[in-house]
């Protein structure tokens, strides 16, 4: 192989790992809808999930990190204190809207109005808990 050719190739292959890691971060597939046309309130609540679940997965390793006492302990005073337990309690919120998603959602069934209030208040508690989604 001539090195014009060993070149491109390298260049190629570079660019596939770039275009990868983008679409790791930057794409995102919604998890669980059908192929085809959907309504746009569902493509929402499966966006926000979806980046949910890609959050948890890939940011958290898909294991909750919770806080020690000795994290409690180490804070300077009252007021970081419950700031760090306020933070605790959220990121538990989170991950039981995750495992909500991942384990319950799936059998709720047909587009009844239950299933509808069911969705719609857990999908207000995770935009509520936008702000915790970062490490």
């Amino acid at each position: 192989m001539d090195n014009y050719t060993k070149s491109l190739e390298e260049q190629n292959e570079q660019l596939q790992k770039k275009l990868a890691d983008y679409e790791k971060h930057y794409v995102l597939r919604l998890r669980g809808m059908d192929d085809g046309y959907a309504d746009r309130d569902y493509v929402m609540l499966y966006a926000c999930f979806t980046v949910l679940c890609d959050f948890i997965e890939l940011e958290w390793d898909g294991k909750l990190h919770t806080y020690s006492e000795e994290d409690y302990k180490a804070c300077t005073d009252d007021k970081e204190e419950r700031m760090l337990r306020h933070q605790g309690e959220c990121k538990k919120e989170l991950w039981d809207l995750y495992i909500w998603w991942r384990d319950e959602h799936p059998k709720l069934t047909g587009s009844t109005i239950d299933t509808w209030d069911i969705e719609q208040n857990k999908l207000e508690k995770l935009i509520e808990l936008r702000a915790y989604l970062w490490t």
